[in-house]
């Protein structure tokens, strides 16, 4: 079942997160890449003229 949607996540850890990413929207674990670009963007230059925004990194997750 989750053939495809990452690669990181084997052996008996596999039964363990599958629900854990059945619960995410995307459909899988956020990779350290997709994290550290929204850190990227944020301590950049790039959103000067946003002011008061959550930019949440969970893959659409609803807590």
């Amino acid at each position: 079942m989750l053939e495809g949607k990452t690669a990181v996540v084997t052996g008996g850890i596999r039964e363990m997160m599958e629900p854990i990413i059945n619960a995410i929207p995307l459909g899988r674990m956020g990779q350290p890449e997709k994290i550290s670009s929204a850190f990227l963007f944020l301590s950049s230059d790039m959103p000067s003229y946003i002011t008061e925004a959550v930019l949440s990194a969970d893959g659409a997750a609803m807590t």
